[in-house]
């Protein structure tokens, strides 16, 4: 995952237990992410899941991409969309 690249799709938010998820994908990267946003009274956790292939499976499976601070650039783009902004999940 490039952290620096443009964001090429968002998908719709959708509602989460305790927050919401939104799909997109990254230029130049096949591969499609999901970021999980949960709020927890003051505070709010990010998730990113990377949805990868196997050879001859046509099937998506979720892999964790564990958190790094230079995620967040990232992640507040995603929050900033205003197609995101318009369905006011957060």
């Amino acid at each position: 995952m490039d952290l620096h690249a443009k964001i090429d799709w968002i998908g719709t938010p959708k509602p989460y237990p305790d927050g919401a998820t939104i799909d997109f994908s990254l230029e130049h990267d096949d591969s499609r992410y999901k970021l999980i946003v949960l709020k927890h009274e003051q505070s709010v956790q990010y998730k990113l899941v990377q949805y990868g292939t196997k050879p001859g499976s046509q099937k998506p499976f979720p892999i964790d991409i564990p958190f790094q601070e230079e995620m967040l650039p990232l992640i507040e783009k995603i929050l900033q969309d205003p197609y995101v902004e318009a369905y006011r999940i957060f």
